[in-house]
């Protein structure tokens, strides 16, 4: 039975619409979510991520968006991939950047454990509803898909 009527929308969306538009779905119940959310919760840092300067985008883990635990973390992990320096820039990742789908992953997201930690309280205690898993190469990586 359907609650109310984000969620209506959003299952008539998903049954007719391609993968493109399912990203317009996300952002709709994300910006609903916002909008009941309070201000502190929108502004915590709950990461960081690498942003690619010469491709404009941000480095993912296979398809999900990678967010480091600390901007030396995602530094090394973006000297790690290649990169030099002088490449790319770290980027604080807010709650609210997440929710509004940022670095276009789908609402996918590849977490370190005290980003993850950060991102499943704020997301319990709003109600939002996500999975998790752990990456299969590296368990302490959480795999989250909003």
């Amino acid at each position: 039975m359907v609650r109310n009527s984000t969620e209506t929308i959003s299952i008539i969306v998903l049954i007719h619409i391609e993968n493109l538009c399912i990203l317009h779905v996300v952002n709709y119940y994300c910006c609903c979510l916002l909008s009941r959310m309070e201000k502190e919760y929108q502004n915590v840092v709950v990461g960081f991520s690498g942003f690619i300067l010469f491709e404009e985008c941000y480095e993912y883990n296979e398809d999900a968006c990678y967010i480091s635990e600390s901007e030396d973390a995602a530094t090394k992990f973006m000297l790690d991939c290649g990169y030099r320096k002088s490449d790319f820039r770290i980027d604080k990742v807010l709650f609210k950047d997440i929710l509004n789908d940022y670095g276009c992953s789908c609402g996918e997201y590849a977490m370190e454990s005290v980003a993850y930690h950060k991102f499943k309280q704020i997301a319990e205690t709003n109600n939002l509803e996500f999975t998790a898993e752990p990456f299969d190469f590296k368990p302490t990586l959480m795999v989250v898909d909003i």
